[in-house]
């Protein structure tokens, strides 16, 4: 046997030999048994009263659903490694993901946690629901007085009633509001779009550095804002009171519904708006992106 041949075989059996070694460590710190990340289901009926909700997960999905019954109810996909605390107090459901600490070499399946709340329909104060990786969706039913949700990585969709301000944050995930009929509503991404349909509210302000921003008959009393880094703004239909887009190397394009006082600048990109009109200030900025808006018919 080459000398090479068998230098490799004994490395070989010698990293299986650790690795069997390590595994049996994790195996004991893990109760001596096989860990599973396939979803274990709970459900759970919360009987007590609050106002307010407050989610806060790891990896885990999160909906609000409106409840078809009448009962508030907490379904819940837990596992070996991942469990969730539900708890009323002081007014507040709090709902928080907690994960294990231990070493669990002996892991099997894939990891799906989620937590779905069904909540009666009715008004609440305050949703706020915060995530590392999982998605957060708030479905058409229940209605808040405020929302704050936020996300590292997951999507984040709010088509549920707010009737005052609306808050969402995310990093890489993807953003999409719609049916909105509040006082201010900000969205802010890094990396993820950023997407808002029939939105009528007071104050609106869109922000992404690299991600898309489209918005779709957004109407604002007062001030209606996008800022991008590379991104586009699109409008669709939209107005407001006041008008400020502004994008580095994105461009700025789409229908407003009425005429604008049109304030533009570009340093290499194309130009193409409306005759200036009486009505607010539209204020429209660029460095290498074209600027291109029409009046919608």
């Amino acid at each position: 046997m080459k000398k090479a041949t068998r230098t490799l075989l004994i490395t070989a059996a010698a990293l299986m030999a650790l690795g069997l070694i390590i595994g049996g460590i994790g195996f004991a710190l893990g109760g001596g048994r096989m860990q599973s990340l396939n979803p274990i289901e709970k459900s759970r009926e919360i009987a007590e009263g609050f106002t307010s909700v407050d989610i806060s997960c790891s990896s885990a999905g999160c909906w609000i659903l409106p409840s078809a019954d009448g009962a508030c109810r907490v379904e819940t996909g837990e596992s070996d490694v991942s469990r969730f605390k539900i708890s009323v107090e002081g007014g507040r459901l709090s709902i928080t993901q907690h994960r294990e600490q231990q070493w669990h070499f002996f892991l099997l399946g894939s990891e799906k946690n989620y937590v779905r709340l069904y909540l009666p329909q009715r008004e609440y104060d305050a949703l706020n629901i915060r995530s590392i990786s999982g998605g957060i969706k708030c479905a058409q039913g229940p209605s808040f007085e405020k929302a704050q949700l936020g996300s590292v990585s997951g999507s984040i969709a709010l088509e549920c009633a707010v009737r005052d301000t609306v808050l969402i944050r995310s990093t890489s995930g993807s953003i999409s509001a719609k049916e909105l009929e509040c006082r201010q509503v900000s969205a802010i991404s890094t990396s993820g779009r950023v997407s808002l349909s029939s939105v009528r509210c007071t104050e609106v302000s869109a922000e992404s550095t690299s991600g898309r921003i489209e918005l779709e008959r957004v109407l604002a009393s007062e001030v209606l804002s996008a800022v991008n880094t590379s991104g586009s703004v699109i409008f669709d239909r939209c107005d407001g009171g006041e008008i400020h887009a502004r994008s580095v190397s994105g461009s700025i394009k789409g229908t407003l519904n009425t005429p604008k006082a049109f304030y533009t600048s570009s340093v290499s990109g194309s130009v193409r708006v409306p005759n200036n009109g009486d009505g607010g200030k539209c204020e429209l900025s660029t460095v290498s992106g074209s600027i291109d808006i029409t009046l919608a018919e």
